[in-house]
Formats: C-alpha cells, sequence, structure tokens
C-alpha cells in the first residue's frame, strides 16, 4: 500500500539583513562653514552630509591640515613662480657681480706684478749695462792702451833693428848706400808673402766651432705653460 500524501513542508524564507547605518552624530558647525556646505552640496547636488564626509575623507587621506592649507590658486602660483624668478636673478646677479670682481681683482694683481717685473727687468739690465760699461773702461786702460803701447813700441824697435841689420849687411857686403832702399823693400815683400803663407795655415787648420745663436728666454712664463714643461720633462723631444 502507498503511503498516503503528506503535506509539503513551506520553503524557509531569507530574513533580509539590516545594513548598518553610519553613526550619525551632531557636530556644531560656524555659521560661515554651513552656509559654504549648503551652497557647495546643492550646487553638485549631493546631501550635506555627503559632501562633508567627502571633503573630511580628502584632507584625511592626503596628510592636509585644513586650518593651515590653502588651496594652491593660479594667482598663488604666479606669486610664487615670480617669487622663485627673482630670487634667481637676485642670484645671478650676485654671481656676476662676484665674477666681475674677482676678474678685475685678478687684473689689478697682473697688472702690478708686470709693473714690478718690468722695473726688476730694467734695474738689471741697468746694472748689466753699468758693469759691463765700467769692467770696458778698465780693460781699456789697464790692458789694451798698454797692450798696444807695446806692440807700437815693439814695431819701432824691430824696425829699427831691421834697418841696422840691412845697412850693416850692406856694409859687409862692400855694397852701396844707396842700394838700401831697393834691399829694404825686396825684404818687405818676402816678409809679406811669408805672412800670408802663414795666416793661410793658420785659418786651414782652425777646428773651433762656429758660435751659434742661444735660445732668448721668455720675458714671462704662464704657470699652464710651466706646468706643461714639468710634465714634458724626461720626454724625447722632436726636432
Amino acid at each position: 500500500m502507498e503511503a498516503p500524501d503528506q503535506p509539503k513542508r513551506a520553503a524557509l524564507r531569507k530574513t533580509p539583513q539590516k545594513v548598518k547605518k553610519s553613526a550619525a552624530r551632531p557636530v556644531g558647525l560656524e555659521e560661515e562653514a554651513y552656509t559654504q556646505l549648503e551652497a557647495c552640496a546643492k550646487k553638485l547636488k549631493v546631501s550635506r552630509q555627503k559632501y562633508a564626509s567627502a571633503a573630511i575623507r580628502y584632507f584625511t587621506q592626503n596628510g592636509l591640515n585644513p586650518t593651515i592649507e590653502q588651496p594652491k590658486t593660479l594667482g598663488h602660483l604666479e606669486q610664487v613662480l615670480s617669487a622663485k624668478t627673482l630670487d634667481a636673478q637676485n642670484m645671478a646677479a650676485t654671481v656676476g657681480n662676484r665674477l666681475v670682481a674677482i676678474l678685475r681683482t685678478w687684473e689689478k694683481q697682473l697688472y702690478e706684478y708686470l709693473q714690478a717685473q718690468q722695473t726688476a727687468t730694467t734695474n738689471y739690465l741697468g746694472q748689466i749695462e753699468t758693469n759691463l760699461l765700467s769692467q770696458q773702461v778698465q780693460v781699456e786702460n789697464h790692458v789694451l792702451s798698454p797692450l798696444t803701447e807695446h806692440v807700437i813700441r815693439a814695431e819701432m824697435e824691430a824696425y829699427s833693428t831691421r834697418v841696422f841689420v840691412e845697412r850693416t849687411y850692406l856694409q859687409v857686403m862692400e855694397q852701396p848706400d844707396t842700394d838700401w832702399p831697393k834691399f829694404n823693400q825686396s825684404v818687405s815683400q818676402e816678409r809679406d808673402q811669408q805672412v800670408l803663407i802663414k795666416l793661410r795655415e793658420l785659418l786651414a787648420q782652425r777646428d773651433a766651432e762656429k758660435p751659434k745663436a742661444s735660445a732668448k728666454p721668455s720675458p714671462m712664463e704662464s704657470p699652464v705653460a710651466r706646468k706643461a714643461a714639468g710634465k714634458g720633462e724626461g720626454q724625447p723631444t722632436k726636432t
């Protein structure tokens, strides 16, 4: 036998979960702030609660202090940019003035250094000239003049001795004294020929080196050139 039909149980209904509402706690606002809140919420077509909550979240998430921070408008940015530009111009002018002052100081020091070098060089060359002239006078008075006198005296004595020997020779050879000028002329010609031969031999045997022009030192040498010359020491130079 079949079991009699039993009545079916009704299906269980799901009870809808209650949505937790945000805790509404009254907060007092200033009159001006409340007026701005109402105007902005009305303009954006949102509730005052939603607008205030969004504003609070904005300041909180960005770490801003609404009592200090102010919105950066375009005018404010222009003021900041103008101030920074003025600071940059002042800094550039200060740097330029310092550079000009440094260059003028360096130019003044260089000019004074060149003047000192010129004065020292002029004095040094003047002392050299004075010493050379003094030495030249002493050489002329104590060496050249006596030496010239001795040479002339020796020449005159040699000529007197020569005349005496020639005349004695003519007397020994029993020749007339009238033949002396001709005999003297022949002896002078022979002497000149011997002097010329000896001079040519002396020049042919001369092995002294020809004088070379000395390298002129530069009046001034810059620190850069001195440094480069120091680096180039010990290296072969190309000729």
